[in-house]
């Protein structure tokens, strides 16, 4: 939850959105976790896919309750690929290190 905090407060300016989903995201993935343990593939796409869904989802949950009038090819543009970047490459240099 903290960094479900963490996150609506940074980039959202908000509390609630990304503090409800970070959570269930989570709770999602530790249902795979035994697969991903073993798998580095599953790892990399269930990173992506979970980076992607709560950025999807918080926004999405802004606009529906209008705390952003921001268009969704902005928010691609400028909020979507720089963080699916960032974190791609943040990932890869933590996986170098982390060698399970």
């Amino acid at each position: 939850m903290f960094f479900g905090l963490l996150y609506d407060f940074h980039h959202l300016q908000y509390i609630g959105i990304g503090m409800f989903f970070y959570p269930l995201l989570l709770l999602f993935l530790s249902y795979f976790r035994n697969i991903m343990r073993n798998n580095k593939l599953y790892r990399i796409l269930s990173f992506f896919i979970l980076i992607f869904l709560l950025e999807i989802l918080t926004f999405t949950g802004g606009k529906v309750l209008n705390l952003t009038s921001d268009s969704y090819i902005y928010f691609i543009t400028y909020t979507l690929a720089p963080t699916l970047l960032l974190n791609s490459i943040i990932f890869m240099i933590s996986q170098y290190f982390m060698k399970v």
